[in-house]
């Protein structure tokens, strides 16, 4: 943030630490921030900053600037604007846990194969509930196929199976 000309770090380091609700215009912070090399340069500012709390958590800073009207923040937007920066906390909350949850998603499928969900009828991990099977017979059988984990390693799941199947009907067929 230190490489940012544009905004009165002042103002931002000041929020992070204690985070409420500064307006320039009041009292009680015009000498706080009087010595910023942005405030100064740009003398006659008006600005307001609203921390984005989330249970009690600084989430983001939201900074707005006036220079054309000194009047152009009043108490009554301060206030909408303050009830505005509690839902985009939400919000923003919100938007981080759905990313988590689709990158949870894709790290899922990654240990989970495609072909494996669909022979339970599924298409997404999320749909696969505890105890899904299929009661299905099957038969167990051994064998050495010359060279195969180098030959399945390039296959895809379905390919291995029907690799497999004709190995099988091709040795069958040859007894």
């Amino acid at each position: 943030i230190q490489d940012y000309k544009n905004i009165p770090l002042s103002v931002i380091y000041y929020m992070v630490r204690t985070p409420q609700i500064i307006n320039n215009s009041m009292t009680q912070y015009t000498k706080v921030f009087d010595q910023d090399p942005y405030v100064v340069k740009n003398k006659h500012i008006n600005f307001v900053a609203l921390p984005l709390i989330y249970k009690g958590i600084l989430n983001g800073i939201i900074y707005v600037e006036n220079s054309i009207d000194s009047g152009a923040i009043s108490s009554s937007r301060l206030e909408t604007m303050n009830l505005l920066s509690s839902q985009m906390a939400v919000s923003l909350e919100n938007a981080n846990l759905y990313k988590r949850q689709f990158e949870l998603n894709k790290a899922y499928q990654r240990f989970v194969p495609h072909s494996f969900l669909e022979t339970l009828g599924h298409s997404d991990i999320l749909d696969v509930k505890l105890g899904d099977c299929i009661d299905q017979d099957m038969t167990v059988m051994f064998c050495d196929i010359r060279s195969y984990t180098t030959l399945a390693e390039n296959m895809r799941a379905k390919e291995n199976f029907n690799f497999i199947i004709l190995f099988f009907r091709k040795d069958i067929l040859a007894s």
